[in-house]
């Protein structure tokens, strides 16, 4: 039996529920998570087009004045190496289990296959997952639940990535557009600690062992950080505050053009609300986690940026296919031109998305498909 036809078996479809849509709050563009992906699109769509209005909205609660500064910027963890180690406690505290282990797993070191096909185990019931399978568990899973995500609390390290890590059917030109425009959004540098005698003794150290063994262009040199030096004694690290920019000011950017809303759940997505004629109209079933309201919101664009796991979560529980959402772990991702996705949002094609963007491959060839098609196809598959 294939593992779907288990998850399947398993875990049948939730049914929907009744939420009303005739006072349903009407914007361009939803965006579906907090984190640096779901940030940026909110400050392209909203830079590229003073017409349209994006809503966004994150389970967590904004943990910070600024939604999702980094928590490295305060004084306690970033004004020496002391706060590093108290730092770790207070990142390991944010981040929840995905998954909740079993009472009696089966040791890491024995593999799966050694292991019976009906192992005799007892199950966690609170809180657990009374059908899981020790080894269909990943007890060291976790996700950040706050508006920023793991950009709340990241380590700023943004390398570009090798060939090795490149989608191939992406050209390099495209690649190093698309990482030049992160850089900048992400304040990426290699001269925060050009002064740091530390720093300077550790790469001309491994310069001299391994500097003639590296490929061109990889050469031992500063390590790229997302980051901006405010003096001698301060960094200040970018957060997903710094990827939203005046967007994470309050008052800068009206409410009818950009909201964010901490602590509200998107729970469903559906089409053809309305009428048949607005089929590819999006409507979604948003809860209030504070005081348990469930109101219905409709969207040009809905954007799924809530993460590896939430992300197709909420597609399987929308009815999207399963193979949309298990390619979405399977394949790299790739997003939406912003000018396509702001074509769409300013009264063109509506469509819905996930985070995994357009699929480009052709066989033997990989060829680009376009963002319509792709995006036709993950909504209504």
């Amino acid at each position: 039996m294939s593992s779907n036809r288990i998850v399947s078996r398993r875990y049948p479809k939730p049914q929907r529920a009744s939420v009303p849509t005739e006072d349903a709050e009407l914007v361009d563009v939803l965006i579906v998570g907090s984190g640096p992906v779901g940030a940026t699109f909110a400050r392209i769509l909203v830079e590229g087009n003073p017409n349209i209005k994006v809503l966004m909205v994150d389970s967590g609660a904004q943990l910070t004045a600024k939604p999702g500064a980094n928590i490295k910027n305060l004084y306690i963890y970033n004004y020496n190496e002391d706060g590093l180690d108290p730092l770790s406690q207070v990142v390991k505290g944010e981040l929840t289990p995905v998954s909740v282990p079993i009472n009696d797993p089966w040791p890491e070191t024995l593999e799966p296959i050694s292991q019976p096909l009906t192992p005799p185990v007892s199950y966690q019931l609170n809180g657990g997952n009374p059908d899981q399978s020790d080894w269909e568990n990943m007890p060291a899973a976790a996700s950040s639940f706050n508006v920023g995500g793991m950009g709340a609390h990241w380590t700023c390290c943004t390398p570009r990535p090798t060939a090795a890590e490149r989608i191939p059917f992406i050209d390099e030109t495209e690649w190093d557009s698309w990482c030049t425009r992160a850089e900048q959004l992400l304040k990426t540098n290699q001269t925060a600690f050009t002064t740091s005698l530390r720093a300077q003794v550790i790469q001309e150290t491994l310069a001299s062992m391994y500097g003639t063994e590296l490929p061109t262009g990889r050469g031992v040199q500063m390590l790229p950080l997302a980051c901006e030096r405010i003096n001698e004694t301060w960094v200040e690290w970018t957060g997903v505050d710094t990827i939203l920019g005046s967007l994470a000011d309050t008052g800068t950017i009206p409410a009818e053009r950009f909201e964010l809303r901490a602590e509200h759940l998107c729970e469903e997505l559906w089409s053809n609300v309305l009428s048949p004629d607005d089929k590819d109209i999006v409507n979604t079933s948003i809860r209030n986690l504070k005081t348990g309201e469930v109101y219905a919101v409709i969207a040009k664009v809905v954007i799924v940026a809530a993460n590896a796991f939430n992300t197709p979560q909420l597609l399987w529980k929308s009815g999207i296919s399963s193979h949309v959402s298990r390619a979405l772990s399977q394949r790299p991702a790739h997003g939406l031109l912003p000018d396509s996705l702001e074509q769409r949002a300013s009264g063109g094609d509506r469509h819905a998305l996930g985070s995994s963007g357009s699929e480009r491959r052709s066989g033997a060839d990989s060829r680009r498909r376009s963002d319509t098609q792709c995006l036709d196809s993950v909504f209504r598959s």
